[in-house]
């Protein structure tokens, strides 16, 4: 039986274009499922829905999971939480970052602390920014348009994408958060995505 904890590791995983991070020239194109294109099947407006956004990049996140016989990874509020509070500071300051200038939320392992959470053994953190405006379709894009749209700029960013298809021993947790903003004068989403491991409590020694 292990008597200590063992030392959290960290991995940001950040590709910036001018400041802001996109999709460019994607590769793989994640195929919309049904139920999912009818919950996201509204264009997003002037106000944001960012339960439902995150909760469409969550489920096509655990889909891609899934497809590559990886374990999914369960919603938590704490990472939820320190991943939203990041992506508002991102959309406040028209920049992707991983780093923030506030006392005691400077890294994402900083920021989940302050939200509650305990203390992991692995932990990844993915951010970008993704335009509202689809030239090609002449309209914002939707709901479901626009999560297949930031799960597929993570899956073709080779750092991105070791977030995504990270396996470790223990319980995987995630948390997705989104907030409006604009970069370079153009409107568009920030998404950040914290996902957590945590070794089974019998492993850390706890009884």
């Amino acid at each position: 039986m292990i008597r200590r904890l063992i030392p959290a590791a960290a991995a940001l995983a950040l590709a910036t274009l001018a400041g802001c991070a996109a999709s460019q020239n994607a590769r793989y194109v994640t195929s919309p499922r049904s139920a999912l294109q009818a919950r996201g099947s509204s264009v997003i407006g002037a106000k944001l829905d960012r339960g439902r956004l995150s909760a469409l990049v969550v489920d096509y996140i655990n889909i891609y999971r899934s497809r590559r016989n990886l374990p999914i990874l369960s919603t938590e509020t704490r990472a939820a939480a320190a991943a939203s509070w990041m992506a508002n500071y991102q959309s406040a300051h028209s920049m992707v970052t991983h780093y923030s200038l506030d006392p005691g939320m400077r890294r994402f392992g900083d920021r989940y602390r302050q939200n509650g959470g305990g203390r992991y053994s692995v932990g990844y953190e993915n951010a970008g920014w993704y335009p509202l405006f689809d030239p090609t379709l002449g309209r914002n894009y939707t709901y479901d348009e626009m999560a297949r749209n930031i799960v597929d700029g993570w899956i073709n960013s080779p750092s991105h994408h070791r977030a995504l298809i990270v396996k470790a021993e223990g319980d995987g947790i995630i948390g997705l958060g989104v907030a409006p903003g604009t970069c370079k004068g153009t409107d568009g989403v920030f998404a950040t995505m914290n996902v957590f491991f945590y070794m089974p409590a019998q492993e850390l020694g706890y009884r």
